[in-house]
C-alpha cells in the first residue's frame, strides 16, 4: 500500500532500545538519581518494563511515518521544480516524464507522492478528460489521507494501553501490600491470645 505500517520494525528495535535505555539509567543507583530514576524503573516490578517497551514501539512506529512523511515533502519538491520546466501535461508526453522523473531517487522515496503521480501520468496517458484526472485526483487524496490516518491506529493504541499498564501494576500492587497486611492482622490476633503470651505458664 502507499502507507507502510512498520509494525516488524517497531517490534524489532523496541526492545533493543528498552535494554539500553536501562543499561543508560543502571549506572544512577546510589546516586542523587537514585530514587528518581533508578528505582523508578528497577523497582516497580514488571509493568514499568512493559510500559517502557510500548513507549519505544510507538516511537519507532513515528520516527519511520515521519521519515516517510518527509521523503514525501521533498518529493513533492522535486516534482514542482521539474512540473514547472514543462508547458503541459498531455497523452504524449506523460509516461515519458513519468519514466525520467523515476530516474530520480529523491522521487522514488517519497513512496505516496511517487505511486500517485504514477497511477494519475497512466490515467492521462489514455486520453481521459482533465475532469476526470482531477476526479481521480481528489479520489486518491481521500483515500491516502484515510491509509494515514489509519497507519497512526497502534500508535494511539499503545498511547491509550501505556496509562492501563501503570493502572494495572498499581492495583496489583495495592492487592499485595492489603494481603501482606491481613497477614499482620492475623499474626497480632494469635498474639493477644492469652497462651501465646511471651512468659505466661499455667498455675
Amino acid at each position: 500500500g502507499p502507507v507502510k505500517l512498520y509494525i516488524l520494525q517497531s517490534l524489532l528495535f523496541a526492545p533493543i532500545l528498552t535494554i539500553l535505555f536501562y543499561i543508560v539509567i543502571y549506572p544512577t543507583k546510589g546516586t542523587f538519581l537514585h530514587a528518581d530514576v533508578y528505582k523508578l524503573w528497577y523497582c516497580n516490578g514488571n509493568n514499568v518494563i512493559y510500559s517502557t517497551l510500548a513507549f519505544f514501539i510507538a516511537m519507532v512506529l513515528l520516527y519511520y511515518r515521519w521519515r516517510d512523511q518527509i521523503r514525501d515533502f521533498h518529493s513533492v519538491e522535486f516534482l514542482e521544480k521539474q512540473l514547472k520546466k514543462i508547458n503541459r501535461i498531455t497523452k504524449e508526453n506523460a509516461l515519458k516524464l513519468l519514466e525520467e522523473y523515476s530516474k530520480y531517487k529523491v522521487f522514488i522515496n517519497g513512496l505516496l507522492v511517487q505511486q500517485r503521480f504514477t497511477r494519475l501520468m497512466k490515467h492521462v496517458e489514455t486520453g481521459s478528460s482533465w475532469g476526470e484526472t482531477e476526479s481521480l485526483s481528489k479520489g486518491m487524496a481521500a483515500s491516502d489521507l484515510d491509509a494515514i490516518e489509519s497507519s497512526h491506529t497502534w500508535t494511539r493504541f499503545l498511547i491509550w494501553l501505556i496509562p492501563i499498564i501503570g493502572f494495572i501494576g498499581t492495583v496489583l500492587g495495592i492487592g499485595l501490600a492489603i494481603g501482606g497486611f491481613n497477614a499482620v492482622l492475623e499474626g497480632a490476633k494469635g498474639l493477644d491470645r492469652p497462651g501465646h503470651r511471651r512468659g505466661w505458664r499455667p498455675d
